[in-house]
């Protein structure tokens, strides 16, 4: 038995009733930030994944080579917060 993509099924007008971020060639992507380093007030440069929801991880500071504690929080394929703390 064929399976048919989610995308060929339903009328392309469905989908531009969706948020932009929400069609299916946006779900999943990376998306880019930037935070200061809290360490050094460096750039620190993220390619952040919504589709995870919440988040917590360690990021390299590519400036000063020190951890930093990278929170998310995402909702719906949306980032609605990223913050940058000292992890020790």
């Amino acid at each position: 038995m064929a399976t048919t993509p989610v995308g060929d099924v339903l009328d392309r007008s469905v989908w531009s009733l969706l948020p932009e971020v929400l069609h299916p060639e946006f779900v999943g992507e990376a998306v880019p930030h930037t935070l200061v380093c809290p360490h050094c007030a460096g750039n620190l440069d993220l390619m952040l994944d919504p589709s995870a929801g919440k988040q917590r991880y360690v990021e390299e500071c590519s400036l000063c080579c020190r951890p930093v504690e990278v929170r998310l929080e995402a909702h719906d394929y949306r980032v609605d917060r990223v913050e940058a703390s000292k992890l020790f």
